[in-house]
Protein backbone atom coordinates (compact mmCIF):
# COMPACT_ATOMS: atom_id res chain seq x y z
CA UNK A 1 0.00 0.00 0.00
CA UNK A 2 1.70 3.36 -0.95
CA UNK A 3 1.32 6.76 0.55
CA UNK A 4 -1.68 8.18 -1.56
CA UNK A 5 -3.70 4.95 -0.90
CA UNK A 6 -3.58 4.94 3.06
CA UNK A 7 -4.05 8.66 2.72
CA UNK A 8 -7.67 7.77 0.65
CA UNK A 9 -8.35 5.25 3.15
CA UNK A 10 -7.68 7.67 6.94
CA UNK A 11 -10.03 10.14 4.96
CA UNK A 12 -12.34 7.27 3.64
CA UNK A 13 -12.62 5.51 7.41
CA UNK A 14 -12.70 9.41 9.21
CA UNK A 15 -15.71 9.84 7.33
CA UNK A 16 -17.75 7.27 7.73
CA UNK A 17 -16.86 7.85 11.15
CA UNK A 18 -18.12 10.96 11.39
CA UNK A 19 -20.88 9.81 9.72
CA UNK A 20 -22.03 7.57 12.15
CA UNK A 21 -21.28 9.67 15.01
CA UNK A 22 -23.51 12.37 13.37
CA UNK A 23 -26.06 9.84 13.02
CA UNK A 24 -25.76 8.59 16.50
CA UNK A 25 -26.21 12.06 18.08
CA UNK A 26 -29.27 13.11 16.17
CA UNK A 27 -30.72 10.01 17.29
CA UNK A 28 -29.81 10.65 21.05
CA UNK A 29 -32.05 14.27 20.36
CA UNK A 30 -34.96 12.27 20.61
CA UNK A 31 -36.14 11.64 24.40
CA UNK A 32 -36.85 7.91 24.35
CA UNK A 33 -34.38 6.71 21.67
CA UNK A 34 -31.54 8.81 23.38
CA UNK A 35 -31.35 6.49 26.33
CA UNK A 36 -30.32 3.53 23.44
CA UNK A 37 -28.33 6.02 21.61
CA UNK A 38 -25.96 6.45 24.78
CA UNK A 39 -25.68 3.14 25.27
CA UNK A 40 -25.03 2.73 21.74
CA UNK A 41 -21.89 5.24 21.75
CA UNK A 42 -20.13 3.47 24.32
CA UNK A 43 -20.23 0.27 22.43
CA UNK A 44 -18.89 2.47 19.11
CA UNK A 45 -16.11 3.90 21.33
CA UNK A 46 -14.80 0.61 22.39
CA UNK A 47 -15.04 -0.73 19.08
CA UNK A 48 -12.86 1.94 17.75
CA UNK A 49 -10.21 2.07 20.41
CA UNK A 50 -10.22 -1.93 19.49
CA UNK A 51 -9.60 -1.21 15.95
CA UNK A 52 -6.75 1.33 17.04
CA UNK A 53 -4.85 -1.17 19.22
CA UNK A 54 -4.85 -3.53 16.86
CA UNK A 55 -3.47 -1.12 13.87
CA UNK A 56 -0.99 0.17 16.38
CA UNK A 57 0.29 -3.31 17.33
CA UNK A 58 0.23 -4.29 13.65
CA UNK A 59 2.90 -1.07 12.75
CA UNK A 60 4.95 -1.54 15.77
CA UNK A 61 5.35 -5.26 14.53
CA UNK A 62 5.83 -4.23 11.24
CA UNK A 63 8.57 -1.49 12.27
CA UNK A 64 10.37 -4.11 14.38
CA UNK A 65 10.44 -6.49 11.38
CA UNK A 66 12.27 -3.84 9.14
CA UNK A 67 14.74 -3.05 11.98
CA UNK A 68 16.21 -6.32 12.29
Amino acid sequence: MNYNDLQEEIALTSNALANAMLIEKFVQGIPIVGAAGGFSNNIIYNKVLKFAKLKYKQRYLKKQGEQC
